[in-house]
């Protein structure tokens, strides 16, 4: 059964709902493509990186798919791009695949994504705006080396 974009809060069970509604306002959805002008892939952000893929077709989502391990249907990372896709999509090229292959490619090799993971602490150090840190690292300058 489709679901419709502009009736996420009616279509969608409610705590997933919520929970993909806080990823969307915490800025977990990165990377967000229309290759052709029906299919989307994002990259959503959780404990670990989560790819997403959707067809829409007249505010309809007629397929999607995630490669988490959530057993509700549609997951929390799936309904977080949909409020992004509602929300933000004027925001994007109408179509752009540009980089799409490598960042499915990186996450199915388990490569991070560009920028910080979580629970990471950098002290006193320049980090390059491409940089790919992992989660739980510690980039500290100890010896206060300038």
């Amino acid at each position: 059964m489709p679901i419709h974009l502009q009736h996420l809060e009616s279509e969608t069970n409610e705590k997933t709902r919520l929970r993909g509604y806080d990823y969307y306002c915490e800025g977990r959805v990165k990377s967000v493509f229309n290759i052709n002008g029906i299919e989307w892939m994002a990259v959503v952000q959780g404990y670990d990186d989560h790819v997403v893929q959707l067809n829409i077709t007249n505010d309809s989502v007629l397929r999607h798919e995630c490669n988490c391990s959530d057993a509700e249907d549609p997951c929390k990372h799936v309904i977080a791009v949909l409020y992004y896709i509602r929300n933000e999509a004027h925001k994007l090229k109408k179509t752009d695949a540009t980089g799409y292959e490598e960042i499915k490619e990186n996450i199915e090799r388990g490569v991070p994504h560009i920028g910080i993971g979580e629970n990471s602490v950098i002290r006193r150090a320049i980090v390059d705006k491409n940089a790919r840190i992992g989660k739980n690292v510690q980039l500290i300058n100890s010896r206060g080396v300038d």
